[in-house]
C-alpha cells in the first residue's frame, strides 16, 4: 500500500475546502475528497485503515492526503513527529493567510458553528477563546514540521495570493505537486 507523496497540513480559514476540491478534481492527483485527520482527530485507528483510505486513489502520478487538523496546536508537534515516523521523505505543504484575518474569519465561522455565542465581539471572543489566536501562531505551529522535514520537504503557499490571481495559484501548486496545468 502506498503513503501519500504529499501531506497538506492547514488550519481553517485558509481555502483549505477551495483547494482540496482543486486537487481532488485533478486527473493526475488521487485524493480522497475530505480530510482523513488519520494523524490528529482519527490517530486511534490503525495505520492500515489510513492505507486503505488512499487505496482507491493510489493509481494516480500523486498521492496526497490534506486534513487542515494537521496543524492545529493540540496535534501538531505529534502529527509532524508521527508523519516523520512513518516516512520521512513525505512533502509537507501548507496555505497561510494574514494571522489576523484567519482569526476573524476563523470567529466568523465559529459563530456560524455555534461554537461561538453570536453576541459576543471579536475582541472577547480571543480572550475567551485562544485558539482563534494560537491557529494563527504559524511559527510555533510548524516548528515541530521544520524540526523533523527541514527546509526542502515543507512548501508554504500564500492564501493572499489566491485572491489576487487563484489560476495563477493553482498553477504554482500544480508545479510543486510536479503535474500538469489543467485550469
Amino acid at each position: 500500500m502506498k503513503f501519500p507523496d504529499y501531506i497538506g497540513i492547514g488550519t481553517r480559514r485558509c481555502a483549505s475546502s477551495w483547494l482540496h476540491e482543486a486537487l481532488y478534481s485533478h486527473p493526475e492527483i488521487g485524493k480522497p475528497r475530505r480530510g482523513l485527520h488519520f494523524f490528529s482527530e482519527n490517530r486511534v485507528k490503525k495505520l492500515e485503515w489510513y492505507l486503505n483510505e488512499l487505496k482507491p486513489y493510489a493509481d494516480k502520478k500523486v498521492l496526497i492526503e490534506y486534513s487542515v487538523t494537521y496543524m492545529y496546536p493540540e496535534y501538531c508537534n505529534l502529527v509532524a513527529k508521527t508523519i516523520y515516523d512513518i516516512n520521512p521523505d513525505t512533502n509537507i505543504f501548507v496555505v497561510l493567510r494574514n494571522p489576523v484575518l484567519r482569526a476573524y474569519s476563523d470567529y466568523l465561522k465559529s459563530i456560524r458553528m455555534g461554537e461561538i455565542n453570536k453576541n459576543i465581539t471579536f475582541k472577547d471572543a480571543i480572550k475567551q477563546n485562544n485558539l482563534l489566536i494560537k491557529r494563527s501562531r504559524y511559527k510555533n505551529l510548524l516548528q515541530s514540521y521544520y524540526d523533523y522535514f527541514g527546509d526542502n520537504k515543507i512548501k508554504i503557499f500564500i492564501y493572499e495570493d489566491i485572491v489576487k490571481n487563484n489560476s495563477s495559484f493553482l498553477s504554482e501548486v500544480f508545479e510543486y505537486l510536479g503535474v500538469n496545468n489543467t485550469k
